[in-house]
């Protein structure tokens, strides 16, 4: 607390009492020269030193605690300076934290959206084929188009009678564009890959430099996510081994590809559900196979390209 000029502290008010009783003192000592009065002028003198230390500690705690005050008040003002900054922050990334947090969290919901709007529309637009053969096909393409990282490529193998091939031909390449703009919705880009070209060459080593020529161009360099293969009936036994590895179910080189084998077949199902759809692909391959492949790599190659069978009127 400050004080007017005409007043006075109650220590300033000592010290003066103080020092006119040191002067009385030295007056008196002036007649007398006792150790009894140097004494006393000397306590005065040492109250004195008291009162002036008293004094300037009160000062020093008084302007410590106005700095105390000033720094809070402007730590106050700093607080609520970056108070508003980070609420101003905050509002500008909400939308930011949306998309990443709930869009993006969910963004594989999208292409599955896609893809069941356009299986609808394929469906009603072919509503004599087996509704099966539609649930088989989307299952499988779901497995790798609804995984980031699946651990297999989808294979399907669609099959139909030979006199039917035109209408077959067409639905599989509908599906192609379904599948391949279900990836990637800016394009509908496929490879499509006729195996009738390579039934004239006798070398299956060469059939089999072909096949993975292509298919390591189309997934590599075209970035194509949906390869469709043509006339898997006309490939030779040896030849089709090529496709032993791409379609492996644990260490295929590819994996978010979706492999689509179209064949024709010489019999339908008596019924219709998946074990049929199986029996009649397995059956169909082991007999077009059976003379130049032994048992166990024709098993395992067809075990490949039947797990997911999907039958075609």
């Amino acid at each position: 607390m400050k004080l007017d000029d005409n007043e006075k502290s109650e220590d300033e008010i000592q010290i003066t009492d103080i020092n006119d009783e040191i002067g009385d003192k030295s007056d008196q000592m002036t007649f007398r020269s006792s150790e009894e009065d140097k004494r006393i002028v000397l306590n005065a003198k040492e109250r004195v030193k008291n009162v002036k230390e008293s004094i300037e500690k009160e000062k020093t705690v008084q302007m410590t605690m106005e700095m105390g005050s000033n720094r809070k008040l402007f730590t106050g003002y700093i607080t609520c300076v970056l108070c508003i900054v980070f609420s101003i922050i905050a509002i500008m990334l909400y939308p930011c934290y949306v998309y990443m947090f709930t869009v993006k969290e969910h963004s594989h919901l999208l292409p599955s959206y896609t893809l069941e709007k356009s299986f609808k529309e394929i469906k009603s637009e072919y509503s004599e084929q087996y509704n099966l053969s539609w649930k088989i096909v989307k299952s499988a393409v779901k497995s790798v188009l609804n995984n980031a990282f699946p651990e297999s490529p989808a294979v399907v193998l669609l099959l139909g009678m030979k006199e039917n091939e035109n209408r077959i031909k067409m639905i599989t390449n509908k599906l192609a564009k379904i599948i391949a703009k279900s990836f990637n919705e800016s394009h509908s880009e496929y490879t499509d890959f006729d195996l009738n070209k390579l039934a004239s060459i006798s070398d299956y080593v060469e059939v089999k430099k072909e096949i993975t020529k292509t298919i390591n161009t189309s997934v590599e360099q075209n970035k194509h996510n949906v390869l469709v293969i043509h006339h898997l009936e006309e490939i030779p036994a040896k030849g089709a081994m090529a496709f032993h590895s791409f379609c492996d179910h644990e260490n295929a080189p590819y994996q978010k590809v979706v492999y689509l084998f179209r064949a024709c077949i010489s019999e339908m199902p008596l019924k219709e559900d998946s074990k049929s759809f199986d029996s009649i692909g397995a059956r169909f391959l082991n007999q077009i196979w059976e003379k130049d492949l032994d048992e166990d790599k024709r098993n395992a190659l067809i075990t490949r390209l039947t797990t997911a069978v999907a039958v075609f009127k």
